[in-house]
């Protein structure tokens, strides 16, 4: 993707993220911890 395209998307993410408050941002890291915990888990018991 070329640069002067990127930056609107970087700008507009940036934006998203600084919209979570505090307990969002921490919820939805646990719940990303969680699936990553289980995807190996799963792998590890084939």
């Amino acid at each position: 993707m070329e640069e002067s395209k990127a930056l609107p998307v970087m700008e507009e993410a940036n934006r998203i993220l600084e919209d979570f408050s505090l307990s969002q941002f921490v919820a939805y890291t646990l719940v990303f911890l969680v699936e990553i915990v289980l995807c190996f888990w799963v792998a590890a018991r084939l």
